[in-house]
């Protein structure tokens, strides 16, 4: 399965590219889809809020939403042209969290979050959480690695993330999630 901090369009695209058949986890937890039935779990009254504490930052502060945020549903993500901290700040105003994902700053609810849709996806698979694996690299992953079986973060990871996984690759970005792969398969 895949989760990311990305739109579900583009995690849909992405998953038929690459053929993975297993659910999808999109906007950092505030989207869930079942590739079987096509049912979709989404927190859409979060995006309310997030739209709010963006447009008061938008009159205090140069910030501007990524591109395509016409699609995000749960969430807002902004381009990091303003100190993460003053971000992280800001959005405690309105009962929300910001996280950085690298790329971009999201601001969201803090009851959605990859973890909990790790959580809800093995629920819904009937399995325990902690038969599964998860690999990431930033913030934004924290939550799923620590409710994981075994969290797996790639070279490049932040910090914070590096902490809280139970292996760090020595490759980074695709080479480091091939050498996860093959770890949890056996192969080296």
């Amino acid at each position: 399965m895949l989760a990311s901090g990305n739109i579900l369009i583009i995690m849909e695209a992405l998953s038929v590219f690459i053929g993975a058949s297993g659910s999808i986890i999109a906007e950092n937890g505030g989207i869930i889809k079942d590739p079987k039935t096509g049912a979709l779990l989404i927190f859409d009254q979060a995006k309310k809020k997030a739209e709010e504490a963006y447009d008061y930052l938008r009159r205090k502060y140069h910030v501007e939403k990524v591109q395509r945020s016409e699609y995000r549903t749960t969430e807002v993500a902004i381009k990091r042209t303003v100190d993460v901290s003053i971000i992280y700040r800001e959005s405690q105003l309105f009962g929300l969290e910001a996280i950085d994902t690298g790329f971009a700053i999201h601001i969201k609810d803090p009851n959605i979050g990859k973890g909990k849709a790790l959580q809800k996806v093995a629920e819904l698979m009937k399995i325990n959480v902690k038969k599964i694996a998860a690999i990431g690299d930033s913030e934004n992953d924290i939550d799923m690695l620590k409710v994981s079986g075994f969290g797996i973060a790639v070279g490049n990871a932040d910090e914070k993330t590096k902490k809280v996984a139970d292996l760090v690759t020595k490759g980074s970005y695709g080479q480091g999630v091939l050498e996860a792969v093959n770890k949890l398969l056996g192969i080296c």
